[in-house]
């Protein structure tokens, strides 16, 4: 059963995760195919570009140990949204990240 906790709390847990994962290289060849499926769904909300690219796989990758922690994807999203790198992202798009983070990522989350 997923935990539900409260957005400040999953917020932290979120720019810790993030700020853990490893820098992903710029190279386009480096990404692997679930990089690849994950960036061409996030392009279509974010404009994803060579730069912002491993931001991107890095919020994603984040996300998906944040579920497999026990965070609902609901919650997750809910994170998301409170960090300052978000504000300017409309919840429905956060929520969409997160969606294709686990479609690309942690399909079990599902």
């Amino acid at each position: 059963m997923k935990k539900t906790i409260t957005a400040a709390l999953i917020a932290g847990a979120a720019t810790a995760a993030v700020m853990s994962a490893g820098t992903a290289q710029a190279d386009d060849g480096y990404y692997t195919g679930q990089d690849r499926l994950y960036l061409t769904a996030a392009d279509s909300v974010f404009n994803i570009n060579m730069d912002s690219a491993p931001q991107a796989i890095r919020w994603g990758r984040a996300a998906c140990r944040l579920m497999d922690r026990g965070y609902a994807p609901v919650a997750v999203a809910s994170a998301m949204d409170a960090l300052p790198e978000f504000r300017a992202v409309p919840t429905r798009a956060t929520g969409y990240l997160v969606g294709a983070a686990i479609g690309a990522y942690c399909p079990w989350n599902k």
